[in-house]
């Protein structure tokens, strides 16, 4: 551990809660989550700033300086709201996307403030581009009529930008985007879904071209991921559960789970679709009993954290082992772009959720959190088995770890840690959330202790050597 520090103060029955980071242009730090009621950013010094959310949850985006320094920090206040997913633009400028309900005020606090009502009920979704200072550009928004969300945003060079997500709808099932290019859009699920998947491609002005829809009879259906292959087409990574329906050029399609199919299972699946239209183009769709929390891509291929009770899921042929106690482990698994897979190795069990980041030279950066415990597989010293330290009352414990193309190269506890990234300077920087206390490394030389005197939920700012 090199350093780290506390980001906010909140009073009792407060939280602050960053759970996405981004590296945006200059080794600009972007960060965003959740915040319950008020935070203090950088209390004590001249460049504090208070923020005031909802009491049960509002967006919250804020961007720091290669170094740590606060630029500037906005809420998003709404009845129920989480910014989810953040993806810096090359001028400073960042999309957010995530979810509200009721309302969505932006700008808080400014002349420019304004205040945006939801068009469906239960969780609508929200696009927002905030420019370099933090100030809005231009919202948009959609809903169905229960639960939606985004999850995953990639852009291209003019400002254009392709969007995942899900709606569930167990009424209509028509997720309905009022900012189309040419008017409102929709897209409709057949009559038996309940949670479907979505990808839109958008304009810069956010406005939508075109959604598809990808998704099965189950609660599990969601499009995780999105990235640009070589020609331009898009890669997506997601889940599904017992059947999903998908358009292709020649019409829609469906496919059906292997495997166990019992309610609450999911299979995993990449696709390639057609940039102008949305249609599939390549679907792959072999991983049974499995699922995808992150995915990305660099010069190699594309590379998935996913989980699985058996490595087959992904790749019949493999023989890869189960490692630990409990009958699902995490993979990292990397394909090339006709899909097929390149690397198959065991990373560890007992996470409840793994991000991934790239740290070049073929190791990945893994970090997440584990309700109970986790185990990482052909660790340094053969196998880690270690049990975290908590990360503060009702938080799972969380976790760091490099895996290099052969082994878990190194692994740490890091109070409940939500993502990380290799910042300019060639460390890693995560944010991990706490209450009260919490001990980074502990057990190791660099072992530091950090404490909150509220009585709500804070996050740390961490940086690591790689």
């Amino acid at each position: 551990l090199v350093s780290g520090r506390v980001l906010a103060t909140v009073t009792s029955g407060d939280d602050l809660l960053f759970d996405q980071l981004e590296i945006g242009a200059g080794g600009a730090m972007f960060l965003a989550g959740e915040l319950s009621g008020r935070a203090t950013l950088e209390a004590g010094t001249p460049n504090a700033r208070m923020l005031q959310g909802s009491q049960i949850g509002s967006s919250i985006v804020a961007k720091y300086t290669a170094a740590g320094s606060l630029v500037w920090a906005t809420s998003m206040p709404s009845n129920v709201g989480r910014a989810t997913v953040i993806h810096p633009l090359a001028d400073g400028s960042v999309l957010v996307g995530g979810y509200f309900n009721d309302w969505l005020t932006l700008d808080q606090g400014l002349a420019t403030q304004s205040t945006i009502q939801a068009t469906g009920d239960g969780y609508n979704i929200y696009l927002v581009k905030l420019d370099a200072n933090g100030r809005t550009v231009w919202a948009r928004t959609a809903a169905s009529g229960a639960i939606d969300g985004v999850f995953g945003i990639a852009a291209r060079p003019d400002g254009s930008f392709v969007a995942t997500g899900y709606f569930a709808d167990a009424y209509d099932h028509t997720l309905t985007f009022p900012d189309g290019q040419s008017g409102p859009v929709s897209v409709t699920a057949p009559a038996d879904k309940w949670e479907t998947g979505w990808v839109g491609s958008f304009d810069a002005q956010g406005r939508l071209g075109w959604v598809r829809m990808l998704g099965g009879s189950s609660r599990v259906d969601k499009v995780r991921s999105v990235a640009f292959a070589t020609n331009g087409d898009l890669l997506v990574a997601g889940a599904f559960a017992g059947d999903m329906t998908y358009q292709t050029s020649t019409g829609a399609q469906t496919i059906q789970q292997t495997g166990n199919t019992s309610y609450g299972t999911a299979g995993t699946y990449l696709a390639r679709l057609s940039p102008s239209t949305g249609d599939v183009v390549t679907m792959h769709a072999n991983g049974a009993d499995s699922t995808v929390t992150s995915m990305v891509r660099d010069g190699s291929g594309l590379h998935l954290a996913a989980q699985t009770d058996r490595a087959s899921a992904f790749d019949p042929t493999s023989t890869a082992p189960v490692n630990g106690a409990v009958p699902v482990a995490s993979y990292l698994v990397r394909f090339d772009e006709s899909f097929a897979v390149t690397r198959l190795q065991a990373v560890g069990t007992g996470f409840d959720r793994a991000n991934l980041a790239n740290l070049g030279n073929g190791s990945y950066l893994f970090s997440g959190y584990a309700s109970a415990y986790r185990r990482f597989a052909n660790g340094p010293n053969g196998e880690i088995d270690t049990t975290p330290v908590t990360s503060g009352s009702g938080l799972p414990p969380g976790f760091l770890a490099c895996a290099s193309p052969t082994r878990i190269v190194w692994s740490t506890s890091a109070g409940r840690s939500s993502a990380a990234a290799l910042a300019d300077d060639g460390t890693i920087v995560a944010v991990s959330t706490f209450e009260q206390t919490v001990t980074i490394n502990a057990g190791t030389a660099s072992a530091q202790t950090f404490t909150h005197s509220g009585f709500g939920r804070t996050s740390l700012l961490l940086r690591f050597t790689p």
